[in-house]
């Protein structure tokens, strides 16, 4: 079975030292956080702008953070290209584009492509799902992910495309069927399980999406909040990869937040050893998602 690669999903887009005392939210917090992931056993840093002075934008909080990690450790750098800046902001699909394309330096190794539009739903037992704030349109036009994609195939930047639900991988199999994406492009998936609006985080969902990917895809597993275990040791045992950490989950067991992102990957390479499942290196990771060279 090819071997484990890890995504550690440090921070999310605005959960709150509020929410968790522990979270990183300096430039400076997040690379000793990866540098932990990486020492644990993860080779992917997803990653999403964090800092508090709003003079500075995303895109220049992005840049600073690469630039930290890549001289703190050799990990794969992932920038979310989400709707919503650190500040819970909706930003225009043509902002995304230009920006993250564009305005980020140095540039990481791979962006992820939202593959597709649906209603964003935070869900919680304690408000309706309709409730202000808590659900917004989630933007990503056909136009933005033909161009996401345009764009990274330009620049050399590795993909993954997340797919919050099953109909999304129609829309990445439409790229490499009309030509976008070049005959044998390594397709990379995502699929983010859990959200409000999206697929149901179930062995069901899980399998059903596996079983729907174009022949020779690698793929990754995520759930949110307490579907973040049960999911990501199914994704092992399915032979996907797993990505785990605060933007997903803040809690290790029940009622118990976890002290550092690195302990969700300290414990799937526990279960990966347990199931047989060898963890790649970021070298081997490189390989297994055909990026381009470092």
């Amino acid at each position: 079975m090819e071997k484990l690669v890890i995504t550690a999903a440090i921070t999310g887009a605005f959960l709150s030292k509020e929410q968790h005392p522990a979270l990183p939210v300096t430039p400076e917090e997040i690379r000793d956080e990866v540098k932990r992931c990486h020492d644990a056993g993860a080779t992917i840093a997803h990653l999403h702008a964090r800092h508090p002075d709003r003079s500075l934008s995303d895109f220049e909080v992005l840049g600073t953070t690469i630039r930290l990690i890549n001289d703190s450790c050799p990990i794969i750098t992932q920038v979310g290209t989400g709707v919503r800046n650190r500040f819970g902001e909706i930003r225009t699909e043509e902002e995304r584009l230009h920006n993250f394309l564009n305005s980020v330096d140095p540039r990481p190794d791979m962006i992820t492509i939202n593959s597709g539009t649906f209603h964003f739903q935070i869900m919680s037992k304690k408000a309706p799902m309709g409730s202000s704030g808590r659900s917004y349109v989630y933007s990503n036009s056909p136009q933005l992910i033909e161009g996401f994609a345009r764009g990274a195939l330009e620049r050399n930047l590795g993909i993954e495309f997340e797919c919050f639900d099953a109909g999304q991988i129609e829309n990445v199999r439409r790229l490499a069927e009309t030509g976008v994406l070049p005959p044998g492009y390594p397709l990379n998936f995502d699929f983010v399980l859990g959200i409000g609006g999206g697929a149901p985080p179930t062995p069901k969902m899980l399998t059903y999406m596996v079983d729907a990917l174009p022949p020779g895809s690698h793929w990754t597993a995520m759930a949110t909040s307490q579907h973040q275990a049960p999911i990501t040791t199914l994704a092992m045992i399915l032979g996907g990869g797993v990505r785990v950490g605060f933007e997903d989950n803040v809690y290790l067991y029940k009622g118990v937040l976890a002290t550092s992102n690195a302990q969700f990957v300290e414990r799937v390479v526990k279960i990966a050893r347990e199931i047989g499942r060898e963890v790649a290196t970021v070298e081997e990771a490189r390989e297994i998602l055909r990026l381009p060279a470092a």
